[in-house]
């Protein structure tokens, strides 16, 4: 899956995977740097080319409370209210890593 689609980096604390930077989708990403597309249809982050590189925020929620001193400038968003639908992660299982 993900023909196109730039290569899976991590998986973010809030478990929401985080792939690498693309051309031309910025226009399409939400406030924490994410979105679904066609080529993987659930909630992700992409890395940037510039600052803050990564994510602004967390979209996902965090169990548990917080990121228990984990780079504590970085907070779950506003909008992080559990789903009753989850997003299905199984195409992961066929993403390409970066290494």
């Amino acid at each position: 899956g993900g023909g196109g689609h730039s290569r899976l980096v991590a998986v973010m604390l809030d478990g929401v995977p985080l792939f690498g930077a693309m051309d031309n989708i910025h226009d399409t990403l939400d406030e924490c740097g994410g979105h679904v597309d066609a080529s993987y249809p659930f909630y992700h982050y992409h890395a940037r080319a510039t600052h803050p590189y990564t994510v602004k925020c967390l979209r996902g929620c965090i169990v548990g409370g917080g990121l228990r001193g984990v780079n504590t400038g970085l907070q779950a968003s506003a909008l992080c209210t559990p789903q009753e639908e989850q997003y299905d992660y199984s195409l992961l299982a066929f993403a390409s890593w970066v290494t």
